[in-house]
This record gives structure tokens, C-alpha cells and sequence, in this order.
């Protein structure tokens, strides 16, 4: 009986399929995360200048593209937007390889300008575009070039670098690897070199503006200047009867228009059509751009203010006479005033000198400025001796021929 209970027992188990053994078990595992997989993976060959981009911050930088096995975070998508906003070689990015996914998504490999981060990012669904953590970034802007006519050469502090931080093959850090020109090494040598502009960009990270040059000499023709490294270049006339006047300053004190001693100008014009006895009229200028009269003016001996020009219609081979006369000053004292005694500092003292011709002794000297445009005031807090700060005037009612006393404390 009781074998016909199991025999049946077993027999109902059966017909329900149900025969696993106790301890036992068919059931299959959860299936396995399914990662993308590479469909494709190319060097880019387009012009690399047309695949300068910046990171917009989006998406973060993988090892490799961000949805295959394994791929490991670089940087952050925040890192990265902090990165394109900074000044800086590593805001600027190249993309250099472009992969794509069997799940349509476009991944570029990319790298920062100073090598710093390289890796691969999303780049959105189409192969001829940059998008997702990547945007098309113009590494220059158009800048004004100069007249083309114009000449420059190095300033003597580009000159005096041991090394070549001036001569670049690309405006610095516009182009990936593209730096200083390395066939350039001792920048004095090119001490008399000239040069024009040719274009002028502007690099929009640092607001720098860079200039190409022309020039006759090999190794520098194309190559780019940063223009605070550029100074014009003067050209170097020979004073002749054909392109100079001689300027005489003249003291009218007291009427005797005796020359100042050692006082004489030579104007000279660039331009080589004139001839001696031509009116040296206001449209030939120098090396300065500066007019015979305005150069006249400019040159006023020390100690002197302009009154008038003697002659009219100085011709190339003459003289212009100036008419100036002892200019009028004021002596500024600085007293010390720190310990309340007003004692005058030595050797501090300084010599306010009016550039109008109509200051004389016992005017007053509020209106009046110097050749710098500074009036006594400003003159004076101008001058003061280091290690001392301003505390007052003194008085203020100083006239041409008196003395302003300004009143300091030592500095804290």
C-alpha cells in the first residue's frame, strides 16, 4: 500500500514537470549588463586648424568613449566648463580621432593645447559635426593691421631676451604644437631688422594681438610678433639744406632776444621731394609726425615758455626763430609734519614750472599746469619723497616766484 502511494505521488510530479531533486536547481542567472561596442574608430584628416574646439562643459572626458566597458571618468563635465572659461594654452582644445557606437553615439578623442587632458568625449550623433561635450571654438579673431607702408622692428626689451619668446610660427597658443620658432635663438641678431604687417589677429582667450610679418630677411618673413613686442621704426634722414631747418630759440627778456645757449633745433622732414628754399609748410612732418612749428614748440628749452614764432614761412635750408622767455615756477617744500614740527625734509625740495607764456612772477598758480599737463597740486603729491604719504598744503594761495609747502607724514 504504502509503495503504491509513492509510485502514484511520483507519477502526479511527473505529469506536473515537477521532478527537480531537492537541493537542486535549473533557474539561469540574470543576464549581463550590455555595454556599447565600437563600430568604428578613424584618425581625422581634415585641416587640423578646422578642428580647434572647447569643451562646453556637457559631458565629461573618458578614457575611452563613455559607454564602452571599462571607461573611466577623466574629468568632469564641471571641471571641464570651468576649463573653457579659464585664459589659458589648456582651454584650447583639438579633436584628432572620432569613433562611433553599434547605439549611434559619436565620440571624438581630443587634447588640450598643453597636453594636460586627452581623452575621448561625446560628441553627439553625426560624424561631420562637433556637439555634445564639444563645440567649434575660432582660436583667432580679425584684428586692424596697420598701414601696410608702415615699418617696425623689435623693442629693446624683445631684444634683450636670451630666448626666443618673440618669433612664433602661429600667435601663441592658436594651434596645437605650434609654438616659438625654433630656428630662431639669439633675438639680438636681428637688432636691424625692419619688417611690415601683413595681417593682425587678435587671440580672443588673452585679448593679445599678434601681427605677420613681411620682411626680406628669410627667417623672419610670415613669422608672428605679439605687437607690444613692435616699435616703429624711424627713418634715418640725413639732415640736408633740401629737408632741415634749424630752430633758434630767441630769450625775449627784456627785449634782447639773445639765442639760448645751446638751445638749437634741426627739424628734418621724411618727405624726399622738398628743396632748399621751399616753404616748409604744415603738411611736410618728421620721423615724429610732427610739423616745424609743432616740433618748435614741443623742443622749448628747459626752463622756458613759448611766446611766439619770430618768422613766418621758414623755408628747407633757413632758420625758424622762437621767441620764448624764462618760464615761471614755483619752489614746492615738503615738510615733515609726522611729529606735528613741520621740519622741511632735505633734498626733497621740487621746481613747479608753468608752460604758459603769460605766468609771471605774483600770479597766481591755480590755473597754470607744467609741460606734463599737472597742475601745481597735482605736481606736488606727484613728487612726493618715498616713504611719505600726503597730509595737506600748507597754503594755498601760491603765486610764480613763492613757495608751495605740502605738509607729509611718514608712511605706516
Amino acid at each position: 500500500m504504502k509503495h503504491t502511494l509513492k509510485a502514484s505521488l511520483f507519477t502526479g510530479l511527473a505529469a506536473l514537470g515537477l521532478t527537480a531533486i531537492v537541493g537542486t536547481s535549473t533557474a539561469k542567472p540574470a543576464a549581463a549588463k550590455l555595454y556599447a561596442r565600437t563600430t568604428s574608430n578613424q584618425q581625422l584628416t581634415t585641416d587640423p586648424t578646422t578642428r580647434n574646439v572647447a569643451f562646453t562643459g556637457n559631458n565629461a572626458l573618458y578614457t575611452k568613449a563613455g559607454t564602452l566597458h571599462g571607461a573611466r571618468v577623466i574629468a568632469s563635465g564641471a571641471s571641464l566648463s570651468t576649463l573653457a572659461a579659464a585664459n589659458t594654452a589648456g582651454s584650447n582644445v583639438r579633436a584628432y580621432r572620432v569613433a562611433t557606437t553599434n547605439r549611434g553615439s559619436v565620440y571624438y578623442k581630443v587634447v588640450t593645447f598643453d597636453g594636460q587632458y586627452r581623452g575621448w568625449i561625446y560628441g553627439g550623433t553625426s560624424t561631420g559635426t562637433f556637439g555634445g561635450g564639444i563645440t567649434p571654438y575660432a582660436t583667432t579673431q580679425d584684428a586692424t593691421a596697420p598701414d601696410a607702408k608702415t615699418t617696425f622692428k623689435l623693442t629693446d626689451t624683445a631684444l634683450a631676451q636670451t630666448t626666443n619668446n618673440v618669433f612664433y610660427d602661429a600667435p601663441a597658443n592658436t594651434q596645437y604644437k605650434v609654438g616659438a620658432a625654433p630656428t630662431i635663438n639669439t633675438l639680438a641678431n636681428y637688432k636691424d631688422a625692419t619688417f611690415t604687417v601683413t595681417i593682425a589677429v587678435t587671440n580672443p582667450r588673452d585679448n593679445t594681438t599678434w601681427y605677420q610679418l613681411a620682411s626680406v630677411n628669410g627667417d623672419l618673413n610670415g613669422k608672428w610678433v605679439n605687437k607690444d613686442n613692435l616699435t616703429e621704426a624711424k627713418p634715418a634722414n640725413n639732415s640736408t639744406s633740401d629737408n632741415s631747418v634749424t630752430v633758434v630759440y630767441l630769450d625775449g627778456e627784456n627785449g634782447t632776444n639773445n639765442p639760448v645757449d645751446k638751445a638749437n633745433q634741426t627739424f628734418t622732414t621724411t618727405d624726399t621731394s622738398t628743396k632748399a628754399g621751399q616753404v616748409a609748410a604744415s603738411s611736410f612732418v618728421n620721423a615724429d609726425k610732427l610739423s616745424l612749428q609743432d616740433f618748435a614748440k614741443k623742443h622749448v628749452p628747459a626752463g622756458y615758455a613759448f611766446v611766439s614764432f619770430g618768422n613766418d614761412n621758414a623755408v628747407f635750408g633757413g632758420t625758424q626763430y622762437v621767441e620764448v622767455k624764462k618760464a615761471a615756477q614755483v619752489k614746492v617744500v615738503y615738510l615733515d609734519a609726522t611729529n606735528n614740527n613741520n621740519n622741511p625734509i632735505d633734498k626733497a625740495d621740487q621746481t613747479f614750472t608753468a608752460v604758459n607764456a603769460d605766468a609771471n612772477a605774483g600770479t597766481a598758480v591755480s590755473k597754470y599746469k607744467n609741460s606734463d599737463g599737472l597742475t601745481l597740486a597735482d605736481f606736488a603729491k606727484k613728487h612726493i619723497l618715498s616713504g611719505y604719504t600726503f597730509k595737506s598744503f600748507v597754503n594755498t594761495d601760491a603765486v610764480f616766484g613763492g613757495t608751495q609747502y605740502v605738509a607729509v607724514v611718514k608712511a605706516k
